[in-house]
């Protein structure tokens, strides 16, 4: 076999593939795991409710899933008021909180956009041929915002073991470049 062979019998493949996942997101997947106990009183955990939403992630492309919503039994709350609910833990580890996105999407958006330096449109047409996602640019653009806070997120919540590492590794360089376009500095 030439390459040249080899290459348009991996790109039949990975279309045939695709094809495949296409056929399978019409199945809906049942979440349904019951947590062990109330975070807070450790008593039991009622079904509040069981809904079907969809779910994009780069590991399984699109599906439907029928979560399953459990309550504390007895009433608990948390400090800030809302009643204990519990999810279940395999799509919560999975999609984000109020979304349909899997966690690797975004990574995926946030690392192309910002580290690749690729446009939406780029971003959108690699996820619909190679992982059969269908997005828009502005849920790309909002994707991407949300990739930046959580980054933010984490580096402050990181901060100082991020802080210590540097100091243990004996410090880092810092360099203040104010030269704009021109030529000249600039002032903040």
């Amino acid at each position: 076999m030439t390459l040249r062979q080899i290459r348009e019998y991996t790109d039949k493949m990975h279309g045939h593939c695709l094809q495949q996942l296409d056929a399978l997101s019409g199945l809906t997947i049942s979440a349904r795991e019951q947590p062990d106990h109330c975070e807070i009183c450790q008593g039991r955990m009622l079904v509040r409710k069981s809904y079907t939403h969809r779910g994009r992630t780069l590991a399984h492309g699109m599906f439907d899933v029928t979560e399953t919503f459990w309550v504390c039994a007895n009433g608990c709350l948390h400090p800030s008021g809302r009643q204990v609910i519990q999810r279940a833990g395999s799509v919560a580890r999975t999609l984000m909180a109020g979304s349909s996105i899997g966690y690797d999407v975004l990574v995926f958006i946030g690392l192309g956009r910002y580290l690749h330096q690729r446009q939406r449109e780029e971003i959108q047409s690699v996820l619909l041929t190679k992982y059969g996602i269908r997005l828009s640019t502005g849920e790309i653009s909002l994707l991407a915002r949300r990739f930046v806070e959580y980054l933010a997120r984490l580096h402050m919540v990181k901060a100082e073991q991020l802080k210590a590492a540097l100091d243990q590794d004996g410090g880092w360089p810092l360099q203040v470049d104010a030269t704009g376009e021109s030529g000249r500095g600039r002032y903040y």
